[in-house]
């Protein structure tokens, strides 16, 4: 379909370069037409109104019609079907039935909510089947009830006593596990012990007087397959219902040619085991291990013997251990000859009274030689951070905090009111931020009247603070408790100022503080 064009732009005076414009618009228009829809009856089925995808796509895959597709709306299932893959492409090989393995035993568990006296219920089980019925949460015995798998009904002896009471029936399919058997024995007397004949690999229930027993020697009981018995840790009272049942025979798994998850594979990692793998020795090659190749191609090989390698072991990068020589003498072999190492670097001999001395080159740099490590020239790390030793550093490499002077630096804050003033005021000497600041003095003054000043910290007097009297005489003096001003800590500014008071016609109110900037 070829693109549409402006066969005349801007030169529609004449009726023939109009004609020729509609034409090519009109043949743009029917070459989109396909299956006698128009182009937006055909976009109408690809997109919604809101211009979202929503193209009829369907797939199927079956034996005879392999893996195909269609794209469109049909009548029928039949037709319109395009194949992507043949069916026989995408299976694996044919498996083999390799024995049964045993099935759940548990299943189609329905409740019933019981009327007063109702003895029947519908349920479907088969012939096969054996049942497991629980009224309020007891178990049932067998002789208590009868299953009729013809009609689907159970029915109990009695009628249920209570209107609302729970029935609950769970088929036993006897078939999923191999030897089925289930016995119900009432005790006598202080009896503890019942027989059940039963194998390592079977796993059984208990049930008590219709309620489930855990198994453990510091719980309800114990079971012992060499003697087939189960054994109660308390001796029962006569008349107990004891209900025992076998619910799995492990060894049923044990299937020749598969390979059972909870056997051949470590449930952590999804992996299955070495020891479950029989390689014999030599049964891989190095090519099959990954990267094993490219290591050994770039190593030499060493020997160990009396004898000088020869042949294709004595080439360039081999190693040989000389066991002829008295201590093993190692060489390495030039392409030529085998050579010795160098005995130059050969590290000498020691004594016990070499201890604790380590291996240096000599001072002429043509051997080794063993001697004290000199540390004339090294701090001892009992100095760090000690009296007239050195400083320590912090994680960062700068000096700790702790270390550094308290006392920063010394500074005066000026401040002076030019006028007069009459009554009560505040003033604001300054704001700091980002450094913590102690008022150790202060010095006021006017030229003239008097007044009370009070020192604030964001506009709120200092607690304790004693008003200290101005007036056109300099009064200078330490403060009786310094005032430290944090604007670091809490990362947030702080205003520094003072509040006059008992004011009679003050002119020219000064005050200096002296401050001390301390370190953090």
């Amino acid at each position: 379909m070829a693109r549409i064009q402006q066969l005349h732009p801007g030169n529609y005076r004449s009726t023939g370069n109009i004609d020729d414009e509609f034409n090519s618009l009109i043949r743009y228009l029917v070459a989109g037409e396909k299956g006698d829809f128009t182009l937006g009856e055909l976009m109408g089925v690809l997109f919604d109104s809101t211009g979202k995808l929503i193209a009829p796509l369907e797939m199927r895959l079956d034996t005879s019609s392999n893996l195909q597709y269609r794209v469109g709306t049909y009548t029928d299932t039949t037709t319109g079907w395009t194949t992507i893959v043949p069916a026989s492409d995408i299976k694996g090989a044919p498996g083999a039935d390799l024995g049964t393995i045993e099935g759940p035993l548990f299943s189609g568990a329905q409740s019933f909510t019981a009327t007063q006296g109702q003895t029947v219920f519908n349920y479907i089980f088969d012939s096969t089947d054996d049942l497991f019925v629980f009224l309020s949460g007891v178990l049932q015995v067998p002789s208590s009830y009868t299953m009729d798998a013809a009609n689907n009904t159970v029915t109990l002896s009695s009628g249920v006593p209570n209107a609302g009471q729970i029935v609950h029936i769970v088929r036993i399919r006897a078939p999923s596990v191999s030897n089925f058997r289930r016995t119900s024995s009432t005790a006598t007397a202080n009896q503890a012990v019942f027989a059940f004949p039963h194998t390592e690999s079977e796993r059984i229930m208990v049930f008590r007087n219709g309620l489930f027993q855990t198994p453990g020697g510091s719980n309800d009981y114990t079971n012992d397959p060499a003697t087939g018995t189960v054994t109660f840790t308390s001796a029962l009272p006569a008349g107990d219902e004891v209900t025992i049942l076998t619910v799995e025979n492990v060894a049923s798994k044990t299937v020749t040619g598969l390979m059972m998850t909870d056997d051949f594979t470590d449930t952590t990692t999804g992996f299955i085991p070495y020891s479950k793998i029989a390689i014999s020795a030599g049964q891989i090659p190095q090519d099959r291990i990954n990267g094993l190749a490219a290591l050994t191609a770039n190593r030499g090989k060493t020997f160990v013997s009396s004898t000088a390698p020869t042949g294709v072991d004595a080439v360039a990068g081999n190693f040989w251990i000389d066991t002829a020589q008295s201590p093993d003498e190692p060489k390495f072999h030039d392409g030529v000859n085998w050579l010795p190492f160098s005995t130059a670097t050969t590290i000498p001999s020691f004594t016990t009274t070499d201890a604790l001395k380590s291996l240096h080159i000599n001072s002429s740099g043509t051997a080794l030689e063993f001697r004290n490590v000199d540390l004339s020239a090294y701090v001892p790390l009992t100095s760090v951070g000690a009296a007239s030793g050195v400083a320590a550093l912090d994680a960062t490499g700068r000096l700790a905090a702790s270390q550094i002077p308290t006392v920063m630096a010394l500074d005066s804050m000026h401040f002076v009111e030019t006028g007069t003033t009459t009554a009560t005021t505040t003033f604001v000497i300054k704001r700091i931020y980002g450094e913590i600041i102690r008022i150790d003095k202060i010095s006021v003054r006017t030229s003239s009247g008097t007044c009370d000043v009070i020192l604030q910290v964001d506009s709120v007097n200092v607690p304790g603070f004693t008003a200290v009297g101005a007036s056109s005489t300099p009064v200078e003096q330490n403060l009786a408790n310094s005032i430290t001003v944090d604007a670091q800590t809490a990362n947030a500014s702080k205003t520094i100022g003072f509040e006059v008071s008992n004011v009679t016609s003050a002119a020219d109110i000064e005050i200096v503080l002296a401050v001390t900037k301390v370190a953090s």
